[in-house]
C-alpha cells in the first residue's frame, strides 16, 4: 500500500485539537529547555533559590566548624584566654594554641622557671587555689619523709617541682577556659575587665602565704628553744666535740 499523507489528530481520536498550552519548565530542565519569556522568568527564580541555598550551605559550615573549635559554641577562644592570662601573655601563646583543637581541655607540656623554684607560690599567684593546697599537703608529706628517707623526701620535692614547671602552663589554662565557661553560663557576655578579674595574678596572696610562712617558721623556731631551755637535759644527748 502506497504512503498517504494524513491530517494530523490531536486529543481525541480522529478529531483535530489544539496543542497543549506551554507550561514553564521545571526541575533541571529550567536551565537546559529553550529560552522563553516564561522560561527566562523561571531561570531567574530558580537560580535565586540556588544562590540563597548555597549561602545557607556555607554559613551552616561555617557556624559548625567554628563550634567544632570553640570558638562559636561557648565563646571562649584564644583571645579570650590570652586574655585570661592577664600579664605574661606570650608564655602562654603556644600552650593556647596547642589546647585549642582539644576547646581547651586536654593537656599539653610547656615549660615555666618560676614553677620549678618557687611551684607553691606560683600557684598562689595564678589563683589556682586548689592546685596550691594539694601541692602544700604533698610537700608536707615530703618534708615529713625527708627525716626518716632523706633520699625519699628530697625526690618527692624535686618530682613535684619539675611537673609543676612542665603542666603548670596548660593546668592553668584548662582551670581559666573551665571557670570562664562557668561564668559565662552565669553572667552571659563577659567583658575584657571581667575576665581579667576572674583570672590574672594574685600578689596579694603570695604576700600572705610569705608572711604567714614567716611567721610560723619563728613560732615553731620558738618553741623548739623554749622547750630545749626547759629540758637542759636534752643537750645530753647531742655528744660535744
Amino acid at each position: 500500500m502506497a504512503y498517504q499523507d494524513q491530517p494530523a489528530t490531536f486529543g481525541r481520536r480522529g478529531v483535530a485539537g489544539s496543542a497543549p498550552a506551554s507550561t514553564p519548565p521545571s526541575g533541571f530542565s529550567a536551565f537546559t529547555s529553550p529560552r522563553t519569556a516564561e522560561s527566562d522568568q523561571e531561570f531567574r527564580r530558580r537560580s535565586q533559590l540556588l544562590v540563597g541555598d548555597v549561602s545557607a550551605l556555607l554559613k551552616t559550615s561555617g557556624e559548625e566548624a567554628q563550634r567544632g573549635s570553640g570558638i562559636a559554641g561557648d565563646g571562649i577562644n584564644e583571645s579570650t584566654l590570652l586574655a585570661y592570662t592577664a600579664s605574661y601573655q606570650h608564655a602562654y601563646v603556644g600552650v593556647i594554641q596547642r589546647m585549642a583543637d582539644s576547646e581547651f581541655r586536654s593537656l599539653t607540656v610547656g615549660w615555666i622557671w618560676g614553677a620549678f623554684f618557687f611551684p607553691f607560690y606560683w600557684l598562689l599567684y595564678r589563683k589556682m587555689w586548689p592546685h596550691a593546697f594539694l601541692f602544700l599537703c604533698l610537700n608536707t608529706f615530703a618534708v615529713y619523709s625527708m627525716v626518716s628517707r632523706p633520699l625519699v623526701g628530697y625526690g618527692i620535692v624535686l618530682a613535684m617541682n619539675i611537673a609543676t614547671a612542665i603542666m603548670g602552663k596548660s593546668l592553668y589554662i584548662a582551670r581559666g577556659a573551665k571557670r570562664l565557661r562557668a561564668a559565662k553560663a552565669v553572667r552571659g557576655n563577659l567583658d575584657q575587665l571581667t575576665i581579667g578579674r576572674i583570672g590574672g595574678t594574685s600578689t596579694l596572696a603570695v604576700v600572705l602565704a610569705l608572711i604567714i610562712g614567716f611567721v610560723a617558721m619563728f613560732l615553731i623556731m620558738g618553741s623548739v628553744i623554749a622547750y630545749v631551755t626547759a629540758h637542759p637535759e636534752l643537750m645530753n644527748a647531742f655528744p660535744s666535740r
